[in-house]
């Protein structure tokens, strides 16, 4: 690092100097990864990362490449699975670990389990062309930003109004039903969180007045910047970025 930070800074110092450290413009994208005591990347082990068998071997392969290095019969007695991993260095690895991983259909959306009117279980997520409904893994509709006319929680309930032209909708009012309060209005602020970045050219900036002590709904709104004024910004602010090593 540039400069030394304190021992206590909060960690978005920390990563605003290695946005800095690499210049990396698109920050927007990314932000810290939190490790527990067992170690990362452990989505697919626990099939959290839903993809077919040899895209998850492949998948496993890059990473005892990038953790291991190139196979060595003496460090590994079974090696009937091990063996021809050899020839990528780490930073070769991880890429192709992640350009596999970018093309599952699965890949960066996070599940979250919920009920429909007839108490069937689905599992909805929110991604940028709108909200996904999936039965199992399975998808079986999605709610584009473009049909949607409002979205809104009231306890556990998760409501999508959409414009009731040619949907093939007998009401213009879709509802699910969430475990409690607290999973429903989470789902709500990431969908508001997605709206606005993939779709809004830019957000107002409200300033936030002390609430009432009885008050209904959420205050909850997005405040970041847009992917429009990302690029912009990219494209107005671009410099060569320097390589760096793994």
């Amino acid at each position: 690092m540039c400069e030394r930070q304190q021992a206590k800074a909060v960690g978005r110092v920390l990563f605003e100097q290695v946005c800095k450290q690499l210049h990396l413009l698109e920050a927007d994208y990314f932000g810290l990864e939190y490790s527990d005591d067992h170690g990362t990347r452990r989505d697919l082990s626990q099939g959290l990362m839903q993809c077919n068998e040899n895209t998850a071997a492949l998948m496993a392969s890059y990473i005892v490449q990038a953790e291991c290095g190139d196979f060595v019969a003496d460090d590994y007695p079974d090696h009937t699975y091990l063996s021809s991993y050899k020839g990528q260095s780490p930073a070769e690895a991880d890429l192709n670990l992640l350009e596999t991983a970018r093309r599952c259909e699965l890949y960066g959306v996070k599940i979250h389990p919920a009920k429909d009117h007839e108490n069937v279980p689905l599992n909805l997520a929110v991604a940028h062309m709108g909200i996904i409904v999936f039965q199992n893994y399975t998808k079986i509709n999605t709610f584009s930003w473009a049909k949607i006319r409002k979205i809104s929680f009231k306890r556990k309930r998760f409501l999508i109004k959409l414009h009731p032209e040619g949907y093939g909708y007998y009401k213009d009012t879709v509802e699910f039903f969430f475990e409690g309060r607290n999973e429903c209005k989470n789902f709500w602020k990431k969908c508001v969180e997605n709206h606005g970045f993939f779709r809004c050219s830019s957000v107002k900036h409200v300033s936030r007045h002390k609430t009432r002590v009885l008050s209904r709904g959420s205050s909850f709104r997005y405040s970041g910047k847009t992917q429009k004024q990302i690029v912009e910004f990219v494209r107005d602010n671009y410099v060569k970025r320097q390589t760096f090593q793994r």
